[in-house]
């Protein structure tokens, strides 16, 4: 997972180099970070429950074992679709955010 994140930072640290430099990586940091915090988050809690079933004989696990392995999935998979929700709000609003900049840029060229 360190690997993963460290990767993909550096794929765009280097890619913003090439571009217009540090002003899109101090955005990169800024905007994507706790995306990045929050899915790593997600991903350990999903291999330690994978961890957790794995290294056990699914004959020995007891029905207790089982019902907090459900219960940790389901929380996993309510964070993760709260989540998603949340990126596509965030994307609809910007979305009309540029809508309405572009509407009001339209209008003022109509007007010269």
């Amino acid at each position: 997972l360190a690997k993963i994140l460290k990767r993909h930072r550096s794929y765009f640290e280097e890619k913003t180099a090439l571009s217009d430099g540090a002003n899109d990586a101090e955005l990169y940091h800024g905007k994507y970070e706790k995306k990045i915090k929050s899915f790593a988050e997600l991903l350990r809690t999903v291999q330690s429950i994978h961890r957790q079933v794995g290294n056990s004989n699914s004959e020995e696990l007891t029905l207790s074992d089982l019902e907090q392995t459900e219960m940790q999935l389901d929380a996993a998979l309510r964070r993760t679709r709260a989540r998603k929700t949340q990126l596509m709000l965030e994307t609809i609003n910007a979305l009309h955010d540029k809508e309405k900049t572009l509407r009001e840029e339209n209008q003022r060229l109509k007007t010269q």
